[in-house]
């Protein structure tokens, strides 16, 4: 499959971190890559990414409204995570899921990093950077 260049680097970038991230041990670590991981390939601009990425992963890895609710929950407990590790240096065991209550972030990581994955399959199979804009808005109501 042929991928523009810009694609190209963002996918590389996601793999890679994604990949980090199955290699780190704690929950906290493996958030933060898997961030980057996410943020490489799902955002083009500056601003909130912890719901710019929920909104994008979670359309990208289903059309059913429970899965994409359950995904988006995922990604922003992930963000959760990572936000502990940067500003207090640690972060606990379990961390509150909208809508799911607390889980372990051992168990929200992991599923983060599968939807990464999904997300990066996605992002490839289309081979051109996608065009955020029309993509949230043509959801039907």
């Amino acid at each position: 499959m042929k991928l523009n260049t810009g694609l190209k680097s963002r996918a590389r970038t996601a793999m890679q971190r994604l990949g980090q991230a199955r290699l780190r041990r704690g929950p906290a670590d493996t958030a933060l890559e898997v961030a980057i991981a996410l943020e490489a390939l799902l955002v083009d601009s500056p601003g909130e990414h912890t719901f710019k990425i929920g909104l994008r992963a979670a359309l990208l890895v289903s059309n059913d409204l429970e899965q994409r609710r359950r995904s988006r929950a995922i990604i922003e407990a992930m963000y959760k995570i990572r936000s502990s590790l940067m500003h207090s240096g640690q972060s606990s065991d379990t961390c509150k899921v909208r809508g799911y209550g607390d889980l372990k972030t051992t168990e929200i990581v992991s599923e983060a990093m599968g939807i990464t994955a999904s997300v990066i399959q996605r992002v490839i199979g289309f081979g051109t950077t996608l065009d955020w804009g029309a993509i949230e808005l043509s959801s039907p109501a």
